[in-house]
């Protein structure tokens, strides 16, 4: 006589998976991915930026270059675009620093603006020598006559570079 084991069975629940398993499986599934595309888009999106800085650094620096090689093409306040890349837009100005100006030096700040959304990529302290000062020249006046403003002087443009 053989003997034999008695069978047990097993709840239905563990023979296979219900539909609450499987949905709940696909819920996380989807989380996952949602997570991992959010991650994708926000990284493509830093890339961009941080490409597009780079762009306004090289430009920056070609600018800066000019006004380096030439100090007569610094252009002290005005703005521009970039002949290369017309997305690309400039500005300076000139920008109080006492600690400098008692140095004989003034600061002239260059920033360089994205024109698609108007945002500064990135900003350039520059010191310079300042201006020279024009005297005018001519017959000697009395002191009470009145002195006609010297008119402004054309500056040069650096090279790549556009002013409005």
């Amino acid at each position: 006589m053989m003997h034999r084991k008695p069978r047990t069975f097993s709840p239905p629940s563990a023979a296979g998976t219900t539909l609450v398993e499987v949905v709940a499986g696909l819920a996380l599934l989807g989380s996952l991915l949602v997570g991992l595309l959010m991650a994708k888009a926000r990284f493509t999106r830093q890339a961009a930026v941080a490409d597009r800085r780079m762009q306004a650094i090289a430009a920056a620096d070609s600018i800066l270059s000019a006004w380096h090689r030439d100090p007569k093409k610094l252009v002290r306040n005005g703005a521009g675009t970039m002949s290369d890349d017309p997305s690309l837009a400039w500005r300076s100005q000139i920008v109080a620093n006492p600690p400098i100006e008692d140095l004989g030096g003034q600061v002239v700040r260059l920033e360089m603006i994205d024109r698609r959304d108007g945002g500064v990529l990135v900003g350039v302290d520059y010191v310079a020598e300042p201006p020279p000062k024009v005297e005018a020249v001519g017959p000697a006046k009395s002191p009470g006559a009145a002195t006609a403003a010297p008119s402004p002087r054309r500056r040069p443009h650096a090279p790549g570079v556009h002013t409005r």
